[in-house]
Order: structure tokens, then C-alpha cells, then sequence
């Protein structure tokens, strides 16, 4: 029997399927959207993993631009090569004095540091911090501290960057620095390397054995402790990248390598050399 005309019986064809045609059934799908899940999870570590490595090679880059620019300061400062900081009263013949105070890179309103030294002598400010870092030192160590940049690349206190002062009880006392042809084993003297704060609350560089040193969100330092050995070896040293730092030497060349390799303490035969107590420059 017919259906009357214009039933949408006779307008609707009945749906069929061609022999090989195939629909996905429920369970198939969710086996498939398990798959790429699975797939994503495993890709995820490895993303992460090759921007951290990035990061890392952007470090190494800043490290070595901060290490050129050192050496343009001393080409016009007879060979000195620039100090952990120098007092205000006695810093016009070494940084750019129209800088006013609220754009220097550390806010230290009694010194200047080594980095507001070298700001005329490099492209950016920011080539003085380490691009894993993102939050600005408010909380880095000592003096060291910046509400603009977040810093993380340190200079070698001590020998490398001297921060002594003159001695009022010495007569014709003066400033120390080193000069750049000074420096033995160049190759083998770590001159900057990665460098964090112990955090809010601390007022020193980070400490603790290798595999425990953690960044502290805002906590970037301008300096390191090489000198120090035993359970201080590597004062302020920072393993941010993957459990390696970045090391830049006094001739120039950066390595990223395990802190351990490091040899930390006074001037040593061993892989490289963290500190060497060579004599340094009194003369201004």
C-alpha cells in the first residue's frame, strides 16, 4: 500500500551504507582520544625540556655580550677590568654619572655595581640577567638587589670582582682592581657563571649541597663566592639549568658545565680553577 502523496516517506530516501563503508563505535573513539593523550603527555616533558635548553643557550649568550663589554670598559680604563661596585663618591671616572639614580640596574643608592659599569658598553641592560629568571631581584643578596632587571649572572667576588676599600690605617691606600692581563690561566678562571640569593629573609647567596639549590622566585644576585671551600664550596653558585651553570672564564669563553667539575677554593690544580689568589692591583 502506498502512503499518500507528499508523505515525507516518499520525499526522504532511506538512509544506506555501501558495502566498506564503516562508522567508529564509542569505544574506539575514546581508545583513539586515549592515544593522543598519551601521545601529548610523552611530547610535554620534551617541549619543556627544549625550552629550558633555550634559556639556557640565550644565558650563555648574555654571559659572553657581559664578558666583551668588561673588556671595552677596560680598553679605556688602562686594563681594569670592572669591580663588584665602587661608591658612589668615587665612581665618575668609572660609570656613565647621567644615569640617574632610579635606572640603575641594582638599587644600591650607596654604590654602583659592576653592571651600571658596563651599561655603556653593551646593546641591553637586560644581557646582565639570566632569561630563566622572570621576577626582578627585590630579594637578591647583599647589595645587589633590582627592581627592574632580575639579574641571576654573577661576577666572582673576591678576586674577580674586588669590593674592598681602602684601609684609613694604610698609608696612600686604594681601591683594588684587576687588570685584564693580570689574570693567570685565563681559561681556567671562572669570572661569571649563573648566581642566585638564598631568598626573602636571607641577606646572603644561596648554600646547601648541589642537587638542593633551587631558585627563589625574585632572588637573582649580581655575585658569587668562589673562594669559600667545604660546605660553602660555590657560595651564591646557581645549577638552573638542569642541574649545570653556565661559566664564563677571564678569557672570554663561556661552557655551560657541572658545578662539581668546578674546582671552588683557593688557586688549585683541577678542571677549572672558582677562585685564584693572584696579586691584585692597588693603583687607581
Amino acid at each position: 500500500m502506498r502512503s499518500p502523496a507528499g508523505h515525507p516517506a516518499d520525499l526522504i530516501p532511506p538512509r544506506r551504507f555501501s558495502r566498506g563503508q564503516t562508522c567508529f563505535t564509542l569505544i574506539e573513539l575514546l581508545v583513539v582520544i586515549a592515544i593522543i593523550a598519551i601521545l601529548a603527555a610523552l611530547a610535554l616533558p620534551a617541549m619543556g625540556r627544549a625550552k629550558d635548553d633555550a634559556l639556557a643557550i640565550k644565558c650563555a649568550s648574555n654571559m659572553k655580550a657581559t664578558m666583551a663589554a668588561a673588556f671595552l670598559f677596560a680598553g679605556e680604563h688602562d686594563g681594569k677590568l670592572p669591580r663588584l661596585n665602587i661608591p658612589n663618591a668615587e665612581a665618575a671616572a668609572y660609570v656613565d654619572m647621567t644615569i640617574p639614580l632610579e635606572k640603575h640596574i641594582t638599587d644600591n643608592k650607596a654604590d654602583y655595581f659592576w653592571e651600571d659599569m658596563l651599561t655603556p658598553y653593551i646593546q641591553s641592560p637586560g644581557a646582565f640577567s639570566c632569561p630563566a629568571l622572570t621576577e626582578v631581584a627585590a630579594n637578591g643578596p647583599g647589595g645587589g638587589k633590582s627592581t627592574h632587571y632580575p639579574l641571576g649572572i654573577g661576577i666572582g667576588w673576591g678576586t674577580m670582582g674586588p669590593n674592598d676599600k681602602p684601609d684609613p690605617q694604610v698609608p696612600n691606600s686604594k681601591y683594588t682592581w684587576v687588570r685584564q692581563g693580570q689574570v693567570p690561566k685565563p681559561s681556567r678562571v671562572v669570572w661569571f657563571t649563573d648566581a642566585a640569593g638564598g631568598g626573602k629573609g636571607s641577606i646572603g647567596p644561596c648554600t646547601g649541597s648541589w642537587l638542593q639549590r633551587k631558585d627563589v622566585p625574585g632572588a637573582g644576585a649580581s655575585y658569587f663566592v668562589g673562594h669559600n671551600i667545604g660546605s660553602n664550596a660555590g657560595e651564591g653558585v646557581m645549577p638552573r639549568h638542569h642541574g649545570r651553570i653556565n661559566v664564563g672564564f677571564a678569557d672570554g669563553h663561556v661552557t655551560q658545565t657541572a658545578p662539581e667539575k668546578i674546582i671552588w677554593g683557593p688557586d688549585v690544580e683541577g678542571d677549572y680553577i672558582g677562585y685564584s689568589s693572584f696579586n691584585l692591583d692597588k693603583g687607581n
